[in-house]
């Protein structure tokens, strides 16, 4: 019966099992003593994945620029880092999540911090999400693509362009890193499908309607800054 479902559905309650199982520790890959279980997970989170979240961080707010009076769509928002920072910096965010777990984590945030008349997060797919007649100057996309399947790739990013006004930020899982055997075993055993790429890949992404791409090397991963031409 499985296999003549749609793979893509599939995928989706997979993505969506796994952020509802991690949310609750989610929010520690980002602080000095993360939630990983197990030695192996230490190792693996202290080399591979830390310096490339953190740098990731870094990497997607200087390529956002001057956030104030800024509106930016964060797209898979997870717990609301993202979301919550921009706040934070002056402007204002929507976050999209599949996951109701991460929804209500990042709704928490948002409430410990004060902030919840500027952030608001929203339990749906991007595919599902209408906008109405309010306007993205950015579309932020962090560790979202990592789990969306080759034939859906083009069509995501297109939507990610459609609606922004200018800049969409993407995250990229590299295909030969050392870190990237690891998270196939490590989501082998999760039965969670991952995709990696390679700059080609990413560069095929680019239509006529890109000014400039701006990558920014992360580690095992690349944080790219997809600009319009307005």
């Amino acid at each position: 019966m499985l296999q003549n479902q749609d793979p893509n559905r599939l995928q989706e309650k997979s993505v969506k099992d796994y952020f509802e199982e991690i949310a609750m520790t989610f929010d520690s890959y980002y602080k000095q003593e993360a939630e990983t279980g197990g030695l192996i997970g230490k190792l693996a989170h202290l080399v591979f994945r830390k310096p490339a979240m953190a740098c990731r961080y870094q990497a997607a707010f200087q390529l956002l620029g001057k956030l104030p009076d800024k509106h930016v769509l964060d797209v898979g928002c997870g717990s609301g880092i993202y979301s919550l920072e921009i706040v934070k910096r002056g402007g204002s965010a929507i976050g999209l999540d599949i996951s109701s777990a991460m929804i209500d984590l990042a709704n928490q945030n948002a409430q410990k911090l004060g902030i919840k008349d500027r952030c608001r997060f929203v339990l749906q797919d991007l595919k599902d999400f209408e906008p109405g007649a309010q306007t993205f100057h950015a579309c932020i996309a962090i560790g979202f693509f990592d789990y969306i399947a080759p034939p859906q790739q083009a069509e995501v990013f297109a939507r990610l362009l459609q609606l922004a006004k200018q800049d969409v930020i993407i995250t990229f899982p590299k295909k030969w890193v050392p870190a990237t055997f690891f998270r196939k075993i490590f989501f082998l055993k999760k039965k969670l499908d991952v995709y990696f790429f390679t700059k080609p890949e990413v560069m095929k992404l680019v239509g006529p309607g890109i000014q400039e791409t701006t990558f920014y090397d992360c580690g095992s991963v690349w944080t790219v800054r997809f600009r319009k031409s307005l």
